[in-house]
């Protein structure tokens, strides 16, 4: 989320948000509960389990399901461990469905290796998918994505366009001591996993590992088949857009299809997913009643993040966590606004409340990263950026991130390997192409610059960000006309602006974010350029207002106002520049600017 410092005229490049990352900080596990009966039934036990015991197992259960409901797990789990072993009658194992009832309370719980290890001892993955469910589950939890992986739980080959079922890839023989659920216990198990939508949710499991193990293909079939099972099931749209599976266009084909078009669940659901979006529509009695949910505002802060509006984004993300807390969707947004407006104590607070209550999380360590960047203390940011993409190799953010202060030390080639990292992580995103083209940019090689940028284009459409990165390529090639044409897209594409023949100068009394300053103050220079000196003052005066306090607008506007033949401006702004950076590098060059192209310039006295 965190763009990079801008080099010279470039403005500080952003990411697109992002909404959640894949993984999550596992459940802390309550002390293991009792283990189950072991002693021999005495008369009152065995007359307890006679036609009666059905009667008062149901009590037992009331009481499972009262301890879960107030989230007391570790007094659930005992009485479910007293459940299992009161449903075991001459020594005769429990039913599969009292396993199952077992298993759940376990997942609740988050008691996730027992839960495993329950699974493998009575050889249960493979005797039904709601069994396989809570068993990948909790590998998942567990971070063992391999494992899940080797269990050939998977998709189908050649499925992407299909309905398919991981019914068929479960066919396993089982060992000869291995026992069977009846004909009875599979119609109750079916029940249970069909009102549970396992199948769905066993797909998602596969296709977030298949994420993290960055083979996109499946994760493709598995994510596709979650949606198409289940499409209500949010965080696998989520992941197909995040990750690019889907083109924008079959995207917003896919949030649109559904057999009940009147479903409140489906145009909540198509409400959240056209946040930003210019081609779904929202409904403006729903927009009304949801202006407060978190979900809704978050993708909202997205948008404005990735339009520039830093401010904006920033206003809803800080009110989100002040009503919410540490809500996990908005963070990598808020900590992108963070840095990106120098509200260094902010970070520095978040990133210790993050470490404290997360530590196993990459996002608390990346907030530390980001931290570190921001002030300039690149050596530790770098070792913390090291830290979240160990923890998480494929958390693209802080792959970026960890390029970003590489590049700031000119270690660009090692900032490459981070960007080609984060290209592979992110497959479908155009920031890490945006930065391999900025990478081969400070090369000098312009023409693998434009390639990239081209490709990182063709995915963003009528990106401002790389509209601009366009410009300077064009701009570095001396091609003047091509860098105007793109700076003026950009610059229409910054003001939302729809209407393609607008004139960029009537633009300029519109308020903008100071984020677009470089972009505006890059106008004024390929303004000059082409010889338009009034309308490069005028960029250059914008730019000014924008950012006050900068090298870049003054000394603009000093050599733009000398060109058009306005020295005292000219000199006034000179000056103002040398007040602001007096050892800049630029100021010899300009200096002998101001000789060559201004004689009466020669006669004044510079101090």
């Amino acid at each position: 989320m965190v763009g990079r410092s801008a080099a010279k005229q470039r403005p500080t490049l952003t990411r697109e948000s992002t909404s959640k990352d894949l993984t999550q900080t596992p459940m802390s596990l309550p002390t293991s509960s009792t283990s189950a009966l072991s002693a021999p039934l005495d008369a009152s036990s065995q007359a307890f389990l006679t036609s009666d015991g059905n009667c008062e197992l149901s009590e037992i259960d009331s009481l499972i399901q009262r301890y879960l409901a107030s989230a007391q797990y570790k007094t659930a789990l005992f009485w479910a461990d007293k459940q299992l072993a009161l449903c075991r009658k001459n020594g005769s194992q429990p039913s599969f469905v009292d396993m199952a009832r077992f298993i759940k309370v376990l997942a609740a719980a988050g008691e996730w290796t027992r839960l495993m290890a329950y699974c493998d001892r009575h050889e249960l993955i493979m005797k039904h998918m709601f069994f396989a469910y809570f068993y990948v589950n909790a590998l998942y939890k567990k971070k063992l994505f391999v494992d899940i992986l080797k269990l050939k739980l998977g998709t189908g080959d050649r499925c992407h366009d299909l309905v398919f079922s991981i019914m068929p890839h479960m066919l396993q023989l089982s060992r000869p001591k291995s026992f069977l659920p009846s004909s009875e216990e599979m119609i109750a198990l079916d029940k249970i996993s069909e009102d549970l939508q396992v199948e769905a949710g066993l797909l998602l499991l596969l296709g977030k590992a298949y994420l993290m193990t960055q083979n996109r293909r499946a994760a493709f079939s598995c994510l596709q088949g979650a949606v198409y099972k289940d499409d209500s099931c949010i965080e696998a749209f989520e992941l197909i857009q995040k990750y690019r599976l889907y083109s924008k266009q079959r995207f917003e084909e896919l949030i649109e299809r559904s057999e009940d078009k009147n479903s409140m669940v489906v145009a909540l659901r198509n409400h959240y997913f056209s946040q930003g979006s210019k081609n779904l529509n929202s409904d403006a009695l729903i927009n009304e009643a949801l202006i407060t949910d978190l979900s809704i505002l978050t993708a909202r802060a997205s948008h404005l993040y990735q339009a520039g509006d830093l401010t904006g984004a920033y206003n809803i993300t800080n009110e989100i966590l002040n009503e919410a807390g540490m809500f996990q969707d908005c963070l990598l947004i808020h900590i992108a606004t963070l840095v990106q407006l120098r509200k260094f104590e902010n970070l520095f607070v978040l990133a210790h409340q993050l470490v404290d209550c997360q530590p196993d999380n990459e996002v608390s360590w990346y907030t530390v990263g980001c931290y570190y960047y921001s002030i300039g203390q690149l050596s530790a940011a770098k070792n913390f950026f090291n830290k979240c993409t160990s923890m998480n190799c494929a958390f693209g953010e802080g792959w970026l991130a960890f390029g970003h202060a590489l590049t700031a030390e000119s270690e660009h080639e090692q900032a490459m390997n981070c960007y080609l990292r984060a290209s592979r992580v992110l497959e479908g995103s155009f920031e890490p192409l945006l930065y391999i083209g900025l990478e081969y940019a400070y090369a000098n090689n312009t023409k693998l610059a434009q390639d990239f940028l081209k490709d990182a284009a063709e995915i963003a459409g009528d990106n401002a960000l790389v509209l601009h990165e366009q410009g300077c390529i064009c701009y570095m090639k001396k091609e003047w006309k091509n860098a105007e044409t793109f700076f003026t897209k950009a610059l229409l594409s910054a003001y939302n602006e729809t209407d393609e023949h607008a004139h960029a100068c009537d633009l300029l009394n519109r308020p903008l974010s100071e984020f677009w300053e470089p972009l505006v103050n890059n106008l004024g220079h390929v303004k000059c350029k082409l010889g338009s000196y009034d309308e490069a003052v005028k960029f250059h005066q914008k730019a000014l207002l924008m950012c006050p306090g900068k090298l870049g607008p003054n000394a603009g506007l000093a050599i733009a106002a000398g060109r058009s033949g306005d020295i005292d401006r000219a000199v006034h702004y000179f000056h103002k520049s040398l007040s602001v950076d007096p050892h800049n590098k630029l100021f010899p060059f300009i200096h002998l600017l101001f000789i060559l192209v201004l004689p009466h310039y020669t006669q004044l006295s510079i101090t």
